[in-house]
């Protein structure tokens, strides 16, 4: 739903829930040659940033988001040098990414260039001027073209693209066969961060997707979440690797590896506000009653699924 000044923008989470955020005004709203966007100024949660009418980022708390989203998986890695970044148009991805002084190259893949200009322009509290960093190489195609053709080699891979159900070039992200491509592009070792939709006992379906879906490429594929709050729900995150295990490292070995890489982030990037060893540890207890349900529910998705748009439709976005 289209937000106005003064008005509510109403998100549709499912056929039987919606939320609404309540509108100081409207800093931008277009639609490019891919997708509406929305750049609104929320009471409650800051600057909020909607793709086709859903919400993808909040001034408030985009920063648990984003340091649950890169750094439990590079910390992982004894030394991550070249990084790909599939989507991530806000640049907060990046921002985290920079923080890694052993990072020498992060290529960012973004089909949508007007993202990125609206990025700059209007969410420099997300990028802090990572899109200017000599370390960012920026190409502006489609990402799975991009592993198809490309002969790179990288030790992290982050997918942080739009959500599994559009109806777009998004959904060939998510199968069987483009986390093989993406398999062959890993160095060893290496990993494959995945933004992993909603996962919560109440909304799980999709996650469980991903997580089948990658389990038939890599050995070693771990689920983990946290609370996003102007997402409403917790939100999942996917780390895949045939190396590297995100369990494995002992809380003290751990703390030690962020304090001497995170310990001193140099300017304009500021301290971290959500992630540290003990929350690297607690960002991976699933409940229960979750691994059941995800055990039962998960199947593998391939690229003849997307073109018969056979996908869960169950779903915070």
């Amino acid at each position: 739903m289209t937000a106005e000044a003064g008005s509510w923008f109403t998100e549709k989470a499912h056929e039987h829930e919606h939320h609404q955020y309540a509108c100081r005004r409207v800093v931008h709203s277009c639609m490019t040659k891919f997708q509406s966007v929305q750049i609104l100024d929320t009471f409650n949660y800051g600057r909020m940033l909607v793709l086709d009418g859903r919400v993808q980022s909040a001034e408030s708390d985009e920063s648990i988001y984003h340091e649950a989203l890169i750094h439990p998986g590079m910390m992982t890695h004894p030394n991550p040098r070249r990084v790909l970044v599939v989507g991530g148009g806000e640049g907060a991805s990046l921002r985290e990414i920079l923080r890694h002084p052993s990072v020498e190259e992060v290529t960012v893949v973004e089909l949508d260039e007007e993202i990125i200009r609206l990025a700059r322009r209007h969410l420099g509290s997300w990028h802090r001027g990572a899109f200017d960093s000599p370390k960012i190489r920026l190409l502006y195609q489609d990402g799975r073209e991009l592993l198809e053709t490309s002969e790179d080699a990288y030790d992290v891979v982050v997918v942080d693209v739009t959500d599994l159900l559009d109806d777009g070039p998004a959904r060939a992200l998510y199968t069987e066969e483009f986390y093989r491509l993406v398999k062959r592009r890993l160095s060893r070792p290496g990993l494959v961060i995945v933004q992993g939709l909603p996962l919560s006992p109440l909304d799980y379906d999709q996650h469980a997707t991903l997580l089948a879906t990658l389990k038939a490429v890599f050995p070693i594929v771990r689920s983990y979440k946290t609370f996003i709050p102007s997402f409403w729900t917790d939100w999942g995150f996917l780390i895949a690797s045939e190396d590297l295990d995100s369990m494995a490292l002992p809380v003290a070995e751990l703390a030690e590896r962020i304090r001497l890489r995170l310990g001193n982030p140099p300017p304009p990037l500021g301290p971290l506000t959500f992630y540290g060893a003990e929350e690297h540890r607690a960002l991976f207890h699933i409940p229960g009653m979750l691994q059941v349900l995800l055990q039962k529910a998960g199947r593998v998705l391939k690229d003849a699924d997307i073109r018969r748009s056979a996908i869960p439709t169950v779903g915070h976005d």
